[in-house]
């Protein structure tokens, strides 16, 4: 916005003003003006400035309309300062990120306070510096402003001081490769700025907010004789409220009230932008609305999604002029990647990511398809946690290594080639795979950032190639794809573009303060109080502006037109949002009415959005089950476990083989802890030198070494924090565990079997004539020969007793299967138990029976915790036959109804198991609705 004073009227010309009144929409009003008897025949030798391209095109059409009309010239306010053959923003990016690499940051106390030396030596971190400097200096631009006019009114001196001295560097940089710097020559072009052949005028037709560059623009052609009207859309009566150009004096529009017809119909207050978007389509169905007389203005961008989704549900999908966002794209989520692989260390991640990218095909070994490479490369991290590349080929399979050094070797050539060769090939064969909309829309942004890197390499200077995919990435970061306009039924459309749809039923979706106006915060180097000084737009201005662009939208709508606000209480993100002020420009009791209306309290029983509903329910596949058919597929007590706790889960698990897959891991899951803690006991158990050892410092030193040797086998030499950490909780645990492993072999334990498997194929055993499969961590006798023990392992954060895991209590409300009688109540007053597991029990009755002893084995837990003061054997107190005999039951009747199909009953776990529930996220409102149970 124009700051007062910015231009001086009084002794420069000023253009004529023609006010077109508000009674009729401003397009309308502009193009009856132009085609009116005195203008028409001028029409050719017009240029008319508008305020957008969209606003141009749409004013084009408006004047096609009449037949014989040759169309005037239309361009937005840049057009003015249109210049050729300087810098592109992309060569302007390296030349701010090649000096702001070399400073040293004691030279520049003030724009660098407490800065380490070095801090922008990074490429990254030099690039994020660059682009607030190239963006700080096209916003003073727009005030026909430099580093040294914002020393002048700037109370922080030394700092715009130290701007200058780097941007002197800059321009000194750009001039050794031959090229003018595009701010300056944009300045410059303002001052004499040239007009197409055979234009004898210049229409500035309702633009409220030009720049102050493009205002010196006009100002300098209307100086050279060359005649200017300035179109404003509003009545005469208002010619005080407005300066010569055209913009709304923030004096008189910040006391301007603002009525709004019918409010109480009009301003519409829902929870969520879902709602809004519903409120939108339920007006235009009520008012019955043809598509082509509504103007539907995104106020609030947040709410987009929403009103895309609302909108296309009701048959009335939406065109957005803007186009859609590359954020998410495959080329630039390529671009982003290559940038990871070709830094230090290239981890083993980004090379996850990039098999999944289409366009990854060009790494990949012939004849390999993406899928395949991701499901080897996923399993590989699944595995064993690689971080580099590097551990991920140590680690490697055989069948995993071929994508490993296929990638590799194309990586390699980056630095063994010529980078912009190799980077146009693959850029090339990239986009040729790509969406072609999407190839049309990054190609220039990629060409001139490759244009620019050649320049380097023409110096001498070419940067790395990580540095190079951040620039690639960085010249498509704002391209957009335009949408195909032919299936939608009306246009989506922001604020300022308001002005120039005539539709007369206007919808401002998402009225809200700081949207509109637009409230953002103060830049970290121009404040709003050095913006007015500038002649840059300031809160003042834009709040002028916008309060002008709504009492012409009102206006001209008054008369057989309609204007609707809704604002919404949250987006459906859940931020909050409050109604824009300029809803509230009114007075006495009538404000009062509309602040109670705004802020009334939420009636609505509907979600502020993100709850989660179920639309769909999912079908049980048709299966065999191997449990029942011959031969019978052997069962293991962990199975059983999972029968107990919930049929249905263990049909899922165990029939359908659905499972989890821990794509986003970034440390061994407490199974895999568990295994590694296992394989150090175990090895410990089977090394006749050590397993009879009572020295805990001898059985520790054991330990330690064994548990990095298989660390490093597991997961490579280089392992991430998180593993760093499990690796030394292991350890600690082990410390603790081999001081109790030496007492109680100097008690006289010894260990007969650890790891002791039995299966059907070498050592077959049954229940209820089922055969069994099971691994016995670990089974111990004394050396009076009598007593027997049975172990197993556990390394979960809290101790665990035997009994109380084994026998929980009964609630029927969980809907768990009852497989005989429950056990008494632990506890007066407690609830009856039932079996949640029969590990130990099953163990108990294979030892007795295998090695024929005469008393029942005693059995247990040996607790590995994370507290090692609770490192200790557990043993189950009070475990004799009786018990055996009841659990024997249950598993019995558990291995019956597993034969029998009987799998469709499905537990509902209470909140404090949720999170460990496999299915949670597959049926957040439980499995027997996910599948019509």
């Amino acid at each position: 916005m124009l700051a007062q004073g910015s231009l001086n009227f009084e002794q420069e010309p000023v253009p004529i003003r023609e006010f077109l009144g508000w009674d009729t929409p401003l397009l309308e009003a502009v193009a009856q003006w132009l085609l009116s008897d005195g203008n028409r025949k001028e029409l050719a030798s017009t240029m008319v400035v508008v305020p957008t391209s969209n606003s141009g095109r749409r004013l084009r059409m408006a004047l096609s309309a009449d037949c014989g009309v040759l169309s005037p010239h239309v361009v937005p306010p840049s057009r003015l300062f249109e210049v050729d053959n300087a810098a592109t923003r992309q060569e302007s990016l390296w030349a701010w990120v090649q000096v702001i690499r070399q400073l040293d940051m004691a030279d520049f106390p003030h724009l660098f306070p407490n800065h380490e030396p070095g801090a922008t030596a990074s490429f990254s971190a030099a690039l994020a510096v660059a682009r607030q400097l190239v963006t700080l200096r096209d916003m003073l631009a727009d005030g026909d402003a430099s580093f040294q006019d914002a020393q002048f009114h700037s109370p922080e001196k030394e700092r715009w001081e130290e701007l200058e001295k780097i941007e002197n560097r800059m321009l000194q940089y750009i001039r050794t490769w031959g090229l003018s710097d595009a701010v300056l020559a944009k300045r410059g072009k303002a001052k004499s700025p040239d007009v197409p052949p055979g234009v004898t005028r210049i229409v500035v037709a309702c633009v409220p907010d030009p720049t102050l560059l493009a205002a010196r623009a006009l100002q300098s052609l209307l100086a050279k004789g060359l005649p200017v009207t300035v179109l404003i859309h509003a009545p005469e009566s208002e010619k005080d409220a407005f300066d010569p150009w055209g913009v709304p004096l923030p004096g008189v529009w910040a006391k301007r009230s603002i009525d709004i017809p019918d409010w109480q119909q009009r301003l519409h207050v829902v929870d969520s932008s879902t709602e809004a978007a519903g409120v939108c389509v339920r007006v235009l169905g009520e008012e019955k609305t043809a598509s082509g007389d509504v103007a539907l203005a995104l106020c609030d961008p947040t709410f987009a999604p929403a009103l895309d989704q609302v909108f296309a549900d009701a048959s009335w999908p939406l065109y957005n002029p803007e186009g859609l966002s590359l954020s998410d794209s495959g080329i630039l989520s390529l671009l982003r990647v290559m940038r990871e692989l070709t830094g230090r260390g290239r981890p083993f991640e980004a090379l996850r990511e990039l098999v999944r990218l289409p366009g990854a095909e060009l790494f990949l070994p012939d004849r390999t398809q993406r899928y395949r490479a991701a499901k080897l490369m996923d399993g590989l991290y699944v595995n064993h946690l690689p971080e580099t590349l590097a551990d991920a080929l140590f680690l490697a399979s055989d069948a995993e290594k071929p994508v490993l050094e296929s990638v590799i070797s194309h990586l390699d050539r980056l630095v063994s080639g010529k980078l912009t060769e190799v980077l146009r090939g693959w850029l090339s064969q990239w986009l040729a795979a790509a969406d072609a909309d999407v190839a049309a829309a990054v190609e220039p942004g990629l060409a001139e950032a490759l244009e620019a890197l050649e320049r380097l390499e023409t110096i001498g200077e070419a940067p790395a190639a990580q540095d190079v995919f951040e620039m690639l990435a960085e010249s498509v970061q704002s391209a957009r794809v335009s949408v195909e306009r032919a299936a939608t039924v009306l246009d989506l459309q922001g604020w300022l573009e308001i002005s120039y749809d005539p539709a007369p039923h206007l919808i401002l979706a998402g009225m809200h303060e700081e949207c509109v106006p637009d409230g953002s915060a103060d830049d970290l180097f121009v404040p709003d109080s050095l913006r007015e000084k500038l002649g840059l737009r300031d809160s003042h201005g834009r709040f002028a502006r916008d309060a002008y662009l709504l009492q012409a939208a009102l206006k001209s709508r008054a008369r057989g037109g309609r204007v609707d606000a809704v604002v919404a209480r949250f987006n459906d993100a859940g931020e909050a949002r409050k109604p824009a002020r300029l809803l509230m420009r009114q007075s006495g009791q009538e404000l009062a009415a509309i602040v109670r209306h705004l802020f009334a309290e939420s009636k609505s029983d509907q979600s502020t959005g993100g709850a989660w509903q179920r639309d769909w329910t999912l079908k049980l596949p048709e299966f065999e089950n191997l449990y029942a058919s011959k031969p019978l597929k052997p069962l293991s007590p962990s199975a059983i476990r999972n029968y107990l706790d919930c049929p249905f889960r263990f049909f899922l698990k165990h029939i359908v083989k659905m499972e989890t897959f821990e794509s986003g891991k970034r440390e061994m899951n407490a199974m895999e802890f568990g295994k590694l803690c296992h394989a150090v006991v175990e090895a410990f158990g089977r090394d006749a030198s050590m397993v009879d050892s009572t020295k805990a410092e001898e059985i520790n030193a054991y330990f330690s070494t064994l548990l990095d040797d298989i660390m490093k086998r597991q997961h490579g030499s280089q392992i991430n924090l998180p593993l760093m950490v499990q690796l030394e909780s292991a350890r600690e645990r082990l410390r603790a565990f081999a001081s109790v492993q030496a007492a109680d072999r100097a008690e006289g334990w010894s260990i007969v079997a650890t790891e002791f498997r039995v299966e059907p194929e070498n050592l077959p055993w049954s229940i209820a004539g089922h055969p069994m499969r099971m691994t016995i961590d670990r089974i111990d006798r004394h050396e009076d020969g009598k007593r027997w023990r049975v172990w197993d392992y556990k390394t979960s954060g809290k101790a665990k007793n035997p009994e109380e895991t084994h026998q929980v209590p009964w609630k029927e409300s969980e809907n768990r299967p009852m497989l005989g009688d429950l056990l008494p109540p632990k506890r007066k007053n407690g609830s009856e138990r039932r079996w949640a597991d029969v590990q130990l029990p099953l163990y108990a009755a294979f030892v007795q029976q295998h090695y024929k002893t005469d008393d029942l084995p005693q059995v247990g837990y040996v607790n590995l915790p994370r507290a090692v003061n609770d490192v200790a054997f557990s043993p189950w107190v009070g475990f004799d036959q009786p018990v055996l005999d009841h659990a024997l039951s249950w598993a019995e009747a558990a291995i019956e109804k597993i034969r029998a199909g009987e799998f469709f009953q499905a537990a509902v776990y209470p909140s404090n198991m949720r999170e460990w529930d496999d299915f949670e996220q597959l049926a957040p409102d439980g499995l027997a609705k996910a599948f019509g149970l």
